[in-house]
């Protein structure tokens, strides 16, 4: 008998809570709840943003710094084999070609360093 009442109490217990469970929200709560979701969605939206500019920057970043590499190690290439070609004169010639060949190297390392300025300016601005 005891176990009636408890298998009875329990599904009693049980068809309430369900019953509620089906019981529509009122107006204003769902408002609320609306409100409160596309708050939360508004600032999961907004990180998200933040967080692509952050990315899209530090990406620009890492490319403006890579190029540079590029640009050096061709500037520097061509300056070895410029000097190399220079051994090929004598006395003031030569001074003249290698100085030409320095020369070349400089602007190209300023150009360089010219454009990764530009580039990582332009992520800069980006950046949130």
């Amino acid at each position: 008998m005891i176990k009636q009442a408890h298998w009875l109490t329990v599904a009693l217990v049980s068809g309430l809570a369900l019953g509620a469970c089906n019981r529509p929200e009122s107006p204003a709560e769902t408002q609320s709840d609306m409100a409160e979701a596309a708050r939360e969605s508004s600032e999961n939206l907004r990180d998200a943003q933040h967080e692509a500019r952050e990315a899209r920057a530090d990406n620009m970043e890492n490319a403006a710094e890579a190029q540079e590499d590029v640009a050096l190690a061709q500037a520097k290439a061509d300056y070895k084999v410029a000097v190399q070609a220079c051994d090929a004169q004598t006395g003031d010639a030569q001074d003249r070609c290698q100085d030409s060949a320095k020369s070349t190297l400089n602007v190209a390392q300023a150009r360089a360093d010219q454009v990764r300025d530009g580039q990582n300016a332009t992520a800069e601005s980006i950046k949130p």
